[in-house]
């Protein structure tokens, strides 16, 4: 327990870094102080150098490692999902509460952008902060960084309409059919950032395949429960009808007026009226 408990702490320390590392780069880049600081250093903690290298098998046999990446993977997750919901709500409200198709659409739509944006922006500083770190220059590294945040940013922006796949059936075969579809986006994601490092220059001697099966479990159990979660429960309040007016209740018809017993212009043969 102590063990487990202590790698979530250094998970999470280590996260929180991460993200402030990001936010500082993307800063520097909006405000062109990227352009000549001097590229800072990345020094992975003590926890990621002592399970480097070792195939995932191996690091699941230790409750250090399950706290450490759990408590890492869980705090850089959550501002995509984050962004995911913030777009979706505002897009439902746009769409139009009135109108289920309409907001449903702008729901999807808006989480796209929120949750590609954010993964985007994450990929971006990440991927500009290891290419300035192998020796670029900004240009080069900013090249470098655009391509990697086109990229994962796509892929986390298609996880979203996919997320609605299957949302017509059962709880259990929707989380199947998820699980089918999502698991393998968080794979297909880290193993574009491979190449992308590896084609570049930035690490020449990445592997295809490094990380995959760590992006794919974390995929399996942050992204996948809340992204589906969250998916049903848009689906069910979007697709609630607005009460309808409430309409007066119907009048019985009249009834006609009663007879005076005189038929005005009705004649017999006989001349009599």
């Amino acid at each position: 327990t102590g063990g487990f408990l202590s790698g979530v702490g250094t998970g999470v320390e280590t996260g929180v870094e991460a993200l402030g590392q990001q936010a500082g780069t993307l800063g520097s880049l909006a405000t062109g102080a990227a352009r000549t600081a001097a590229p800072a250093e990345y020094t992975p903690d003590a926890l990621a150098l002592k399970y480097a290298g070792k195939p995932l098998i191996e690091k699941m046999e230790s409750p250090e490692w399950w706290g450490y990446f759990l408590g890492s993977m869980g705090t850089q997750s959550a501002p995509f999902l984050g962004g995911a919901v913030a777009g979706g709500v505002a897009g439902a409200l746009i769409g139009g509460p009135a109108a289920p198709i309409t907001a449903t659409a702008g729901a999807i739509i808006g989480a796209m952008f929120g949750g590609g944006t954010v993964a985007g922006l994450q990929g971006l500083a990440e991927t500009y902060q290891e290419s300035r770190s192998s020796g670029k220059e900004h240009e080069a590294a900013l090249d470098d960084a655009i391509i990697s945040g086109i990229t994962t940013g796509g892929i986390n922006a298609a996880s979203i309409p996919a997320g609605w796949i299957g949302l017509a059936r059962g709880p259990l075969t929707y989380a199947l059919i998820q699980m089918g579809i999502q698991i393998p986006i968080g794979g297909v994601d880290q193993a574009a950032q491979n190449i992308i490092a590896k084609e570049r220059g930035i690490d020449p001697e990445r592997k295809i395949m490094a990380d995959v099966p760590e992006a794919m479990l974390g995929e399996a159990i942050f992204s996948l429960p809340i992204q589906a979660g969250a998916t049903r429960l848009a689906a069910k309040a979007l697709g609630k009808q607005p009460p309808a007016a409430e309409l007066p209740p119907p009048t019985a018809p009249s009834a006609p007026p009663p007879a005076t017993g005189t038929v005005i212009g009705l004649k017999f043969p006989d001349g009599t009226v």
